[in-house]
């Protein structure tokens, strides 16, 4: 039989008559299906990876600290973030995002004018890295947290959603947010970790708590979190860790309408909500996607590496 042992990722070699049971590279080209191409119809998707394998836009925005000069910086050939162009931008000063782009063709992109409320990417030279992949770092240490990318009115979930957020926390003081539509009772929905020292993944939906077991994470560790919500269905609020259940509602919830704004990394009505750790990708959906929950995290995780 022929050698077609060139095709690499699908076994050692690959004979007449075989069909490969997974796909993988060819040379420097990905050809693992994108998470969008899998599982479309995203409201927003922000990512250091390409999501979407239509999407010719970039991954993000950056300032430099050298001179404030911004540069769009993109994907290289294997669909990563194009780490050699950032490096080579902001040379041994620091960089900051300004837009984080949507990649879900929505247009929903996540930006932040105000230079001192920019997460970093860059340290003196040196890319932020989460797990050996690059990351978005939310320095949201003190007493007063300002730094977050805001999503913009589109973005507004309203009575059914989901959430996949990849990130690491740095600690569990006050409240950690990933994103918000607003905190208070009236107001939209909350996706965070909350307390000091117990590791409470904890979704609100209007003024309702959905909360996490205790202590079912680590700090400074990457982790996928999943987060489901619908007004109105009984048991069918969900938190997922690393697609494991971590807990599911007892109660009906109910969402009021959202705020206009939504912030990812902090709580738009109260800033010392914030995220104090690191972020590589999270992505919308106005729907809930439970039946395609374990593919979407078995994406996601085939590329981070994270269980």
């Amino acid at each position: 039989m022929s050698n077609f042992g060139i095709f690499k990722g699908f076994s050692d070699k690959l004979f007449e008559g075989e069909l490969p049971t997974n796909l993988g590279m060819i040379g420097s080209i990905n050809y693992a299906p994108t998470l969008l191409d899998l599982y479309p119809n995203a409201t927003a998707a922000y990512s250091l990876r390409k999501l979407r394998s239509a999407y010719t836009g970039s991954a993000i925005r950056v300032r430099r600290s050298s001179d404030n000069t911004e540069q769009d910086i993109g994907f290289s050939g294997s669909g990563g973030l194009d780490t050699s162009s950032l490096t080579s931008f902001c040379g041994s000063g620091n960089g900051f995002v300004t837009t984080w782009y949507d990649q879900s063709g929505n247009a929903r992109n996540a930006t932040q004018s105000t230079a001192g409320n920019q997460p970093q990417i860059v340290n003196n030279g040196t890319i932020y890295f989460l797990n050996g992949k690059p990351a978005i770092f939310f320095n949201n240490s003190g007493s007063v947290n300002t730094i977050r990318l805001i999503t913009g009115t589109q973005l507004s979930l309203f009575n059914v959603g989901s959430i996949y957020s990849v990130n690491s926390y740095i600690d569990g003081n006050s409240f950690r947010v990933v994103y918000s539509n607003g905190y208070q009772a009236s107001a939209g929905i909350w996706a965070g970790i909350v307390a000091t020292s117990s590791r409470q993944l904890q979704l609100w939906t209007s003024n309702q708590q959905l909360q996490g077991n205790t202590g079912s994470f680590s700090f400074n560790t990457q982790i996928l979190q999943s987060y489901f919500f619908e007004s109105g269905a009984n048991n069918g609020n969900k938190i997922y860790i690393n697609n494991i259940l971590d807990v599911q509602a007892t109660k009906t919830y109910t969402i009021a309408t959202p705020l206009t704004q939504g912030a990812i990394g902090r709580d738009e009505l109260n800033e010392s909500f914030a995220l104090y750790g690191s972020m590589n990708e999270i992505v919308f959906y106005g729907e809930k996607t439970n039946i395609n929950n374990s593919g979407i995290n078995t994406n996601i995780n085939s590329y981070y590496g994270i269980y």
